[in-house]
């Protein structure tokens, strides 16, 4: 067995040799010499470091690794939070400018005569008039309502547009027909009375409360009241299947359907039984996905009720006097959601805060 020595020692022999012999041939034998010796040498000679020494490296890195991902996972989400929170404060500067010029906030058909929701109506004071007019254009050159054939829509191309200014990049579904903020509602339809900041303008069904609303009207004050907050819209497939991420983009039906005028407290209770992960597995059954017309004035396409805390599932509670589906608020932040309130100002609003009244008589729901 040869060792570093004996590789010295042939080394400072083959130079010598050099000296009397050609440069060439001398230099492909001291390259074949080489190679013999390092064949002969003890392989832990040949080896930059030892089988523990790499495995120490690598838990180092690996407990770098846990120590400093989270801090930029978290540095990134709290980015995206402020990125969504900024397009949230420009809604509130729209929804300020459009009361300026009509005197009220959108309601949630616009007006008697049109179909528009309050996102497409909101668009020429986002700046965004080219895209309002396409919409126009796939109302079918007009939102005016016709009182014969109703309102023709081009629901597939509808469906691939996305509100610009309206997805929020925590959400990982694509910005495909979708909308992360939807208006606030109210505290739920319940005996078709609506009772939020975005209303029909019209009396479409016996029973609903009509009219368009103003700051004045909001008598629990324009900072006590959410007038748009995130929420977790549906992810669907290239075959329109649902992405199964969170059950929260979901509505789910209620399993026990309450009597015909159930109370509202009654159905929240029922909705804070569906399991947070999984549902289908406990016999749940899907109804439909939140948000799967951005561009629908029917609640569960841009608005949501403030009947349960944030971050809760929406349910279906199949009531003849309740109107359409308890549907809430949520995000992909970490504890809660932003909400814009009607004065223009955001908070970021805890997913554990403290229910509030939910009376018919309150007219303008409010968190905190």
């Amino acid at each position: 067995m040869l060792c570093k020595g004996d590789v010295t020692y042939h080394l400072a022999t083959l130079r010598h040799r050099m000296h009397g012999h050609g440069a060439m041939a001398m230099q492909r034998k001291l390259q074949t010499t080489l190679k013999v010796l390092y064949q002969k040498m003890p392989r832990t000679s040949r080896n930059g470091i030892s089988q523990v020494e790499l495995l120490i490296v690598i838990a180092v890195i690996g407990i770098l690794v846990a120590v400093f991902l989270p801090a930029v996972q978290s540095t990134r989400e709290t980015a995206r939070r402020v990125q969504c929170g900024n397009q949230m404060r420009q809604i509130g500067v729209a929804l300020a400018a459009f009361e300026a010029s009509h005197g009220h906030f959108p309601a949630r058909d616009t007006n008697e005569r049109s179909a528009l929701n309050w996102i497409s109506s909101l668009m020429p004071f986002l700046g965004q008039t080219a895209f309002y007019d396409r919409v126009i254009e796939l109302y079918g050159g007009s939102a005016e309502v016709d009182p014969v054939e109703g309102v023709r829509l081009d629901y597939n191309r509808l469906n691939q547009l996305t509100p610009p200014g309206f997805h929020c990049p925590s959400d990982p579904a694509p910005a495909v027909g979708t909308t992360s903020y939807a208006g606030n509602s109210g505290t739920w339809g319940l005996h078709f009375q609506h009772d939020g900041v975005f209303r029909f303008a019209k009396p479409i069904w016996l029973g609903y409360r009509p009219g368009v609303v103003s700051s004045e009207a909001i008598v629990d004050g324009l900072s006590n009241t959410v007038i748009v907050s995130e929420w977790v819209h549906r992810h669907t497939d290239h075959r329109w299947q649902s992405v199964p991420d969170t059950p929260r983009r979901v509505i789910w039906k209620l399993p026990i359907y309450p009597a015909q005028g159930g109370d509202l407290d009654m159905v929240v209770e029922e909705c804070l039984q569906v399991p947070k992960s999984w549902p289908a597995r406990y016999g749940w059954r899907e109804n439909s996905r939140l948000g799967e017309h951005w561009y629908g004035a029917s609640n569960g396409y841009s608005t949501y009720y403030h009947a349960l805390q944030p971050n809760r599932m929406s349910c279906d509670p199949v009531i003849g006097a309740v109107d359409g589906n308890l549907t809430t608020a949520g995000s992909f932040h970490p504890g809660g959601v932003n909400g814009l309130f009607a004065d223009g100002h955001l908070m970021f609003v805890s997913e554990n805060i403290v229910k509030c009244p939910r009376s018919l008589n309150q007219a303008y729901e409010s968190w905190g």
